[in-house]
């Protein structure tokens, strides 16, 4: 009972700054503009929202997608002999002694 009273108050003072009077309104303000986007992106993922600066499309955010993809998981080369496309041979070239717990 008092989480949602605490919610509640809390959510409408939110609204209160923002000018907003009911959860209605709330709901379908439109209270931004989609900045970057181009009219198809826009009106397929966020219908009624305003946007006055054409931008990228969705090609070039899927490029981006793939692009970020490629540099958080790059490709390694699976073929030569068996070490060669093994992470450890890759990604873990550490030529230092290791030492967990080493004071």
């Amino acid at each position: 009972q008092n989480y949602f009273h605490a919610l509640e108050h809390g959510m409408l003072k939110v609204f209160a700054k923002m000018g907003i009077s009911t959860l209605a309104s709330y709901k379908g303000a439109q209270i931004f503009e989609a900045l970057g986007l181009n009219k198809h992106v826009v009106a397929k993922c966020f219908k009624g929202t305003a946007s006055r600066v054409e931008g990228v499309g969705f090609h070039q955010l899927a490029l981006d997608a793939m692009a970020l993809h490629e540099m958080g998981f790059p490709r390694r080369d699976m073929t030569g002999s068996q070490t060669k496309g093994r992470a450890e041979h890759s990604t873990l070239r550490n030529t230092g002694e290791y030492h967990w717990r080493d004071t």
